[in-house]
């Protein structure tokens, strides 16, 4: 495989950072594209637009992992792909969220903007939907649980390793533009309710139990499998792995996508 010089958009995140260093394993270049980012890396601010012509020069390919507001992932996103536009960066690799234009919900619509961005910028680019990371259910049952309760919702989802997120997103880097969103995905569907049950004993973790009314929109949704996709391409680690394998108690939101749930 060619050495391409690849900027990382959010590399100084939980999933920029993964995807930073699976690409120099890999054996390419890596530049961080942040606020505050590492040494070698470059300043960037999405929301005033300071350092992002500069730090596309050079660039072979952008790798977007944005997390914040609608105005980081909507207006920053636009931003920084007209800064790569003009730099004529080869490729952008946008991560996106399973449920993007299906879940009727605040985070799930401004994804679905964020995806026309990328789509109308100029910039050739594939588009990967990840499912729920394993973190970010963690943290989720851990949030209520400290709160007494764990709410139980009755709806499939397909959850998928964080770092496994990060490998296919180099993967899509080397395979070049699809001009298209794809799907990624956790090797089996599941059921929320389950996972709970499931995460609270690895856990050690007593709350009361409580049933999430099947009614509200986004619930009917869910049920429907708005987080499903029957086309993505697998990961390996179930959630039942990933805590066995002993992860630490979350402290931060953990991954770029919200939970339905």
């Amino acid at each position: 495989m060619t050495q391409l010089t690849i900027g990382v958009l959010g590399g100084t995140g939980h999933t920029g950072a993964a995807t930073a260093a699976e690409l120099r394993r890999r054996g390419h270049r890596v530049i961080v594209l942040a606020r505050n980012p590492p040494r070698g890396g470059r300043r960037v601010d999405v929301t005033t637009g300071i350092g992002l012509a500069p730090a596309m020069v050079g660039l072979d390919a952008l790798v977007e992992t944005l997390n914040g507001n609608a105005s980081v992932h909507v207006e920053g996103t636009e931003r920084a792909l007209a800064a790569a536009r003009a730099a004529r960066v080869g490729h952008v690799v946008s991560l996106s969220a399973a449920g993007a234009g299906r879940i009727p919900v605040e985070y799930h619509r401004v994804k679905a903007r964020q995806e026309e961005v990328v789509r109308e910028s100029g910039v050739p680019f594939s588009i990967v939907r990840a499912a729920q990371f394993h973190s970010l259910l963690d943290l989720v049952f851990a949030t209520t649980t400290r709160k007494r309760l764990l709410p139980l919702l009755r709806v499939p989802i397909q959850p998928v390793d964080g770092d496994e997120v990060a490998a296919h997103l180099a993967d899509r880097v080397e395979a070049g533009p699809t001009g298209a969103a794809t799907a990624f995905a956790g090797p089996r569907i599941e059921r929320t309710d389950l996972l709970a049950r499931d995460w609270a004993a690895a856990r050690g973790a007593h709350a009361l139990k409580v049933r999430v009314p099947g009614f509200l929109p986004v619930v009917r949704e869910t049920r429907a499998g708005a987080l499903l996709y029957p086309e993505a391409t697998l990961g390996r680690v179930t959630f039942a792995q990933w805590l066995a394998r002993g992860a630490a108690p979350p402290r931060a939101v953990a991954g770029p996508q919200a939970v339905a749930a």
